[in-house]
């Protein structure tokens, strides 16, 4: 498998975790999802309202070229009667060349309830946040905007695909210089054995997973 980056940038945050390659459990699937939410607006800012996001780290079903963003709206008010209606996005500002697909507007929220929705981000291979507001409406009466602030780690600006030695290569030597880092690592012999194993510490690594 070869790993297409959208990014160029590095980091050497977890250069620990790789100089190492301790043994670990194997845990495969984690590779391909993600399940870390992400506060982007918190119970008391939202009156009641909270919202949260998750980087599927799946292809968004109406542009590949865009990160797939899931958002969980939750009316967490104690008040039975407290809903938050005509839930949208509004005010996007977006620097230049990054574009967003909205979500479908949400007609009601009921106390308690939780909804989620997806978002599409071109992050145009930056690490810019993407700045826009949610619109809602309390109770049917008080229209508020929350301002919401998304940014894409360099893990979620990568997406990966099958290709051909020779296409690879072809690739390697056009992102070679100042995109390539290269390093040597001792293995643990436990490691060593399993050439998935690396391949998977590997990429677990590079996607902050």
């Amino acid at each position: 498998m070869a790993i297409g980056y959208k990014s160029q940038r590095h980091t050497s945050r977890r250069s620990d975790f790789l100089d190492s390659l301790e043994v670990l459990p194997s845990s495969p699937s984690a590779i391909h999802s993600a399940q870390q939410e992400v506060d982007l607006l918190n119970r008391l800012l939202g009156r009641g309202l909270s919202l949260k996001a998750r980087f599927t780290r799946k292809p968004f079903i109406y542009d590949e070229n865009k990160v797939s963003i899931e958002l969980i709206f939750s009316n967490t008010a104690t008040d039975s009667n407290t809903t938050f209606s005509n839930i949208s996005i509004v005010d996007k500002k977006l620097p230049a060349g990054m574009s967003l697909d909205e979500f479908s507007k949400i007609g009601v929220l009921g106390a308690g309830q939780k909804q989620n929705a997806y978002i599409g981000i071109d992050f145009c291979d930056s690490l810019q946040p993407a700045v826009f507001s949610i619109s809602c409406t309390l109770n049917d009466t008080d229209t508020k905007l929350h301002s919401i602030t998304i940014s894409c780690s360099v893990g979620d600006l990568m997406r990966p695909c099958t290709c051909s030695e020779q296409y690879f290569l072809s690739l390697q030597g056009r992102l070679s210089g100042m995109n390539e880092n290269e390093c040597r690592v001792e293995v643990a012999p436990e490691v060593a054995e399993s050439e998935s194993e690396i391949l998977r510490r590997v990429y677990s690594c590079a996607t902050w997973d």
